[in-house]
């Protein structure tokens, strides 16, 4: 089984869990920035998991876009989605 998962991240706690989430996962893992890397052949991927943060009330534009033009391919897969919200208050206690 192969997954993909394709992330966008703001302040880099979107990449973390991402990062965690491939040393969990089973069978092959490609990791894909989206502010990276956009042209992706979904076609070889069973599993789709999609993760970004939420900022200012929204997901990241990238992560809009690749769900908006991947809509007809990412309703055949398995899809999971990852959202990683990050918080002033959040930040401070972990310094």
């Amino acid at each position: 089984m192969k997954t993909l998962i394709a992330y966008s991240t703001r302040h880099g706690c979107t990449e973390k869990f991402v990062k965690e989430l491939e040393n969990v996962a089973a069978g092959e893992v490609d990791i894909i920035n989206l502010k990276k890397s956009y042209n992706i052949d979904l076609n070889k991927y069973e599993t789709v998991i999609i993760g970004g943060s939420i900022h200012a009330g929204s997901i990241q534009k990238e992560v809009k876009r690749f769900c908006s033009d991947n809509l007809d391919v990412l309703r055949e897969k398995r899809l999971d989605f990852l959202f990683a919200v990050w918080s002033r208050q959040t930040r401070l206690q972990n310094s």
